[in-house]
């Protein structure tokens, strides 16, 4: 019996990401989060990725952009 649950704060769920296909795509460790937490990391980690990526091309300067010929 598994007696593991998920490491989220009030998520007493047992039903973790064993999978390790499953843990790579949704990029957690194994036997540490619940499906449904690991979903939630995976969708708020996209967000702020495009988040993180648009702030940094903002601060890129548009001279450096472009290539001369």
């Amino acid at each position: 019996m598994n007696t593991n649950t998920c490491k989220v704060i009030n998520c007493d769920s047992t039903e973790l990401v064993y999978s390790g296909t499953d843990a790579f795509m949704l990029g957690i460790n194994t036997e540490t989060y619940c499906y449904k937490c690991a979903n939630a990391y995976a969708q708020i980690d996209r967000v702020m990725s495009k988040v993180r990526q648009d702030y940094l091309d903002s601060l890129t300067p548009a001279s450096t952009l472009t290539t001369s010929d």
